[in-house]
């Protein structure tokens, strides 16, 4: 019996999304713009859509890093759930470690041999925009321990350090154990 690669091991690749799914909710728009470098579109079964990302205000003239997390109505979900965001700056060090770290993942994305679905999970699909283009990968209800199942918690991270549940080393240390289990000079500029 032929044994295949733990498929979540690798993001899958997927074409880069666009706005036009989102285009009736402003804060989705927000989630889509051109300052926006990283993001995860979380889409779990039975609950709210939420967006997490970082911007590089570089693109629009400005300084700096941030990252943002987004809780909204999209169209497909209860208009009744209250939309919630933030926004919280981050250093340099810290935004180019987690950029690293999921630009590897993102470029090192396969098809699988074997795919993994279900009816029931959340679906997580990643995107980044870098130098060469725009990269877009997904994973679903990764294992935990696998490293689709990392990029998601560093992902996690992001929203809980918006929202002040964990501070930047934190977010760096997460950053930099997923760069390390990647091996290879993943995280290396």
């Amino acid at each position: 019996m032929q044994k295949f690669p733990d498929t979540q091991e690798y993001l899958e690749p997927e074409d880069v999304p666009s706005t036009s799914r989102y285009h009736s909710d402003l804060s989705a728009r927000d989630a889509f713009a051109d300052d926006v470098v990283l993001r995860v579109t979380v889409s779990p079964s039975f609950s709210a859509v939420c967006v997490i990302g970082m911007r590089d205000a570089t693109m629009s003239g400005s300084t700096g890093h941030s990252v943002f997390y987004l809780r909204n109505r999209f169209p497909e979900v209860d208009e009744s759930l209250p939309l919630a965001d933030c926004t919280k700056p981050i250093d340099a060090a810290t935004a180019q470690l987690l950029s690293a770290a999921w630009i590897w993942m993102l470029r090192d994305a396969r098809h699988p041999q074997c795919p993994r679905i279900g009816l029931d999970g959340t679906t997580y699909q990643f995107y980044a925009d870098t130098p060469e283009g725009a990269l877009a990968g997904q994973t679903w209800s990764p294992e935990p321990d696998s490293n689709s199942g990392r990029l998601v918690e560093l992902a996690e991270a992001v929203a809980h350090y918006c929202n002040g549940k964990l501070d930047e080393a934190d977010l760096q240390r997460r950053s930099t154990e997923l760069c390390g289990r990647l091996g290879r000079g993943a995280c290396r500029n």
